[in-house]
Order: C-alpha cells, then sequence, then structure tokens
C-alpha cells in the first residue's frame, strides 16, 4: 500500500470565506489571528431566530473545513502521486508504474467527490448567512431546510411571526411579476384556483465533451437551465439546454416523448422524471443557437428528495443515447423549490 502523509501546516481561505490553518494533529481550526471580520460573526440580532442560525452556521462551517481538509489531502496526494510517477518512469520499473497509475485513478476519481461535496457545503454556509436578510417567513423556511440537511436539532418553539413591512422590504410586487430577494416568477393565470406559476430558470451544468474541448477553448458546447412550472396542483421541472452548433445538436437528436431525466443526488440515490412531449430543438434567431425546452413531471414521491437534497449529477435520454453531466450548481433545484414554496 502507497501512504503519503500530511506534514506541512498551512492557512487557508475557504470558499466562503473562513480563514482557517492547520494544527498538528491534522484537524483544520479557525485562524482567530485573522478572524476579525470573523464568518461567525454575522449579524443576526434582527432576526427572531438568531439562535438557530448561529447554531446552522457553526455546524455548516465545521463540516466545510472538514470537507476543506478532505480536498486538500487528496490534492496533495495527487500532486505527491505524481512526482512519483515521474522518478519511477525515469527508473524504467514497469510494475511499480502500473500500481501508480493505479493509485493515481483512485486520487482523482476521490477528488471529483471531495470537490462537489465540498462545493455543496461552501454554498450552504453562505445561504445560512444570507438568511437574517429575508422575510421572517422565508427566514423560518430556509431554517427548517438547512435543519434537515444538516440533521441539526432546532429549537421546538421556533414559530413563525407575522413580518412587519420593514421585514418585508425584500418583496416587491410589480404587476404580474413578483420578487422575492433572488426568487422571481410570473403568474401567467390570474385565477387563483387555477393559476400557472413560472419560476424564473437558475443555470444547472455546462457541457463540452473532451474532443471538442480545443475547437470551442473558453465557449461551452452546451448550457443548461432548470426551472419549475406549477398548473393547477401539478408541478413539472422546466428543462432548457442551449447548444451553440447547430450542428451538435443535429448529432444530439431530440428527447423523445417519455425519455428519462436521471438525477443522481449526493446521497447516491437517483430521481428520474419523464418527458411529458418530445423535446425537438429551436434555433434562436440572434444567436443562431439551437434550444431545447420541454416539462417533466414531478410525480409525489420525487418532491421531497428534490427539496432536500444536493444534486451530484444529471443524464438526459437523448434520441441519440443517454449521457450523464457533472452538476456545479448543485442546489439549483433545491432553490427552486424553496422559492415555489414561499408563494404558495
Amino acid at each position: 500500500m502507497w501512504s503519503f502523509d500530511l506534514v506541512a501546516q498551512v492557512t487557508a481561505n475557504t470558499t466562503s470565506g473562513q480563514h482557517i490553518i492547520l494544527v498538528d494533529d491534522g484537524v483544520w481550526v479557525k485562524n482567530d489571528e485573522l478572524e476579525t471580520e470573523s464568518s461567525s460573526a454575522i449579524d443576526f440580532k434582527h432576526s427572531p431566530f438568531k439562535e438557530n442560525i448561529a447554531l446552522l452556521l457553526e455546524v455548516a462551517e465545521e463540516r466545510e473545513r472538514v470537507a476543506f481538509g478532505n480536498n486538500y489531502r487528496t490534492e496533495l496526494n495527487i500532486s505527491k502521486c505524481m512526482a512519483a510517477i515521474s522518478k519511477i518512469q525515469s527508473e524504467g520499473n514497469q510494475e511499480k508504474m502500473e500500481q501508480l497509475k493505479s493509485i493515481y485513478k483512485k486520487l482523482t476519481d476521490q477528488q471529483k467527490k471531495d470537490t462537489k461535496e465540498y462545493t455543496a457545503i461552501s454554498k450552504m454556509v453562505d445561504q445560512i448567512k444570507q438568511i437574517p436578510s429575508y422575510s421572517v417567513k422565508k427566514q423560518r423556511e430556509m431554517i427548517l431546510v438547512a435543519a434537515n440537511e444538516l440533521d441539526v436539532e432546532i429549537q421546538a418553539e421556533m414559530k413563525e411571526t407575522n413580518a412587519t413591512a420593514a421585514e418585508n422590504k425584500n418583496v416587491r410586487k410589480v404587476e404580474d411579476k413578483v420578487e422575492v430577494a433572488d426568487c422571481r416568477y410570473a403568474i401567467l393565470d390570474g385565477v387563483k384556483e387555477k393559476r400557472h406559476i413560472e419560476l424564473s430558470s437558475l443555470p444547472i451544468f455546462t457541457y463540452t465533451s473532451p474532443q471538442l474541448k480545443q475547437y470551442f477553448k473558453e465557449r461551452e458546447l452546451m448550457e443548461t437551465d432548470v426551472s419549475l412550472v406549477q398548473k393547477d396542483k401539478r408541478i413539472y421541472l422546466r428543462l432548457t439546454v442551449h447548444i451553440i452548433s447547430r450542428d451538435a445538436a443535429k448529432n444530439y437528436g431530440y428527447i423523445p416523448k417519455g425519455s428519462m431525466l436521471r438525477f443522481r443526488l449526493i446521497n447516491n440515490t437517483n430521481v428520474n422524471l419523464y418527458a411529458e412531449e418530445d423535446i425537438r430543438f429551436e434555433i434562436e434567431n440572434y444567436t443562431g443557437n439551437a434550444i431545447y425546452s420541454g416539462l417533466f413531471p414531478v410525480m409525489s414521491e420525487d418532491l421531497d428528495p428534490l427539496r432536500r437534497m444536493p444534486i451530484d449529477s444529471l443524464g438526459i435520454m437523448w434520441s441519440s443515447g443517454f449521457e450523464m453531466y457533472d452538476i456545479y450548481n448543485v442546489d439549483a433545484v433545491m432553490q427552486l423549490f424553496n422559492c415555489l414554496q414561499s408563494i404558495q
């Protein structure tokens, strides 16, 4: 077995802004000397739930430090493994070379997992910091979601209170469109009993196949957004795929009616949705991009996992075959469900 030990003591900043230091026992802790503007020193005094928010932030920041440490160790081990490969290659020892290549493959696979976990928890830290800026109702909803995801027991007596006009300053109504902080939607049917709500879309992933990376350089072949639609009491997920090459779109074909849209959640479970109708591309006039946009009904048993669990990857069943994509905006669907819940 190969072992690469972590011995250097270093300081770093996490994605959410924590100043941390690696202590002798290999644990990352907050660097008190640099914590003059501590990420924990968020002003909670205007929130009726300040104790709960502080608790959630403490737990989330600790998990972010652990995730950062895991990611850092893996990256260091990859670096040392690459150095060992270079050395063994010059010696011509084929058996050791094969061993090192196998270890390198395992390390890079682990790095992908570590990076996604670190990204997810860092985003949660940022979301918890933002809770006090929302209306009281929204704060309560966000706290309940975060507590469930972090498995933290919050105060049982936490109750929704009436928000004052000042607390609702983030809410602005304009004709048939409402903005609630970063939650935007349009009501397309004014009849309350049969209203049609369409949320603004959020980006979820970009993709360019390795064979085309050199050709597209800084651009991505595929950019994909998701949104939610509520018609009467039915909820649909809208998938919108932008492909910047008409020829590439022709190679993908279309998404047939009943084709699977697979969400691989970060807890290694799957949620499968199925296309309501054939989804074929249309050419956008001013860009020339091929645009796919279609609805996938969300079944009642799929609502809870999509509301509460970040997404690791997404698979689309094209007419040309099934393809999986890594997700960078892992909590996009969770954000959309939070938005939909806030306007019910």
